[in-house]
């Protein structure tokens, strides 16, 4: 299941009140916009507060889309949005424990949100998956079924943690966003519309 999340950077209402210098206004804007593509790794790090999830892992389900322009002045400058998409993913991404199969009996152990340890289930084991580059993972067997099938354990996919995950981290970045939009907004406008 693949699941999406996008925040959007629109800037329309910050342009009409910039019609008066058309050049340094085009660049105020352009600077701005252009500095928000590097805003992935505060909202990584926004995320990781709240999950356990590497910051590898959450990064690379993340992708910067040009969402079409403003015209100032006879240029377009474009609007961007950061864009969040994958699948649910496995505990490997996040902290568990074992990492391999111990001899005696075990219980398998995550931590998913920060503070929040779990044991899971008698039926969750850890095995080899067998694939190029694999790792030892967690399997479940399912339910009323004594040894097969078996499937891998997955919990969240990255836009969920950014959308509306249970820890709700949508407000936080929004609020980031926000804050720093403004803050290098504000610092254009003081050195280039003197």
């Amino acid at each position: 299941m693949l699941s999406r999340a996008r925040i959007s950077i629109n800037i329309d209402d910050v342009v009409k009140g910039l019609d008066k210098k058309k050049e340094n206004s085009r660049k105020v804007v352009e600077r701005t916009v252009n500095e928000m593509r590097s805003m992935p790794p505060k909202i990584s790090k926004v995320v990781r507060k709240e999950y356990t999830i590497n910051k590898a892992d959450f990064d690379s389900s993340m992708h910067i889309q040009k969402m079409g322009g403003i015209n100032i002045g006879g240029h377009v400058v474009d609007n961007i949005s950061i864009i969040y998409k994958g699948r649910l993913l496995t505990l490997t991404h996040f902290k568990f424990s074992p990492h391999s199969r111990p001899a005696k009996k075990y219980k398998v152990k995550t931590t998913i949100k920060k503070g929040n340890k779990r044991t899971l289930n008698n039926r969750t084991f850890i095995a080899h998956s067998h694939g190029e580059g694999s790792k030892s993972l967690p399997f479940q067997r399912d339910r009323g079924v004594a040894q097969t099938p078996i499937r891998a354990v997955r919990t969240l996919s990255a836009p969920q943690m950014v959308q509306d995950g249970k820890g709700n981290t949508k407000p936080e970045i929004e609020n980031l966003i926000n804050e720093n939009l403004e803050k290098r907004f504000k610092h254009h406008c003081d050195h280039l519309l003197k």
